[in-house]
């Protein structure tokens, strides 16, 4: 008889008890590769991006509401919120030197693209 193989053990529950897929954005590489504030990530409601300490920024959450993306960030190092429309072109916010651009992408998702300047 064919033997089967065991089943795959399910991925631990994230440290704060949310989804760890949730944090991943849509691909595999997710926001990690934001750890050095400088990326382009699509991203979806409810998911924190969080960065290397040398920038001084606490972890940014995102909420989105059909075409508007806010971002917000409370901690030691302040606060701010700040809600944009993804379809404007110039949308954009600066904290701390780093710039977040948010964008609605041909299939209907949003992207943000993250800078140091």
């Amino acid at each position: 008889a064919a033997q089967v193989p065991p089943a795959q053990a399910a991925p631990p529950p994230a440290a704060d008890g949310g989804d760890s897929a949730a944090d991943t954005g849509t691909d595999a590489k997710g926001p990690k590769e934001c750890a050095d504030a400088e990326c382009e990530i699509k991203i979806h409601d409810d998911q924190t991006i969080r960065f290397d300490k040398k920038y001084k920024l606490d972890p940014v959450h995102i909420g989105i509401d059909g075409n508007l993306v806010t971002l917000s960030s409370h901690g030691w190092n302040g606060t701010m919120v700040s809600t944009m429309n993804a379809t404007r072109s110039g949308s954009s916010v600066t904290n701390n030197g780093i710039t977040f651009r948010p964008k609605l992408e041909r299939d209907g998702t949003i992207s943000l693209k993250i800078s140091r300047d």
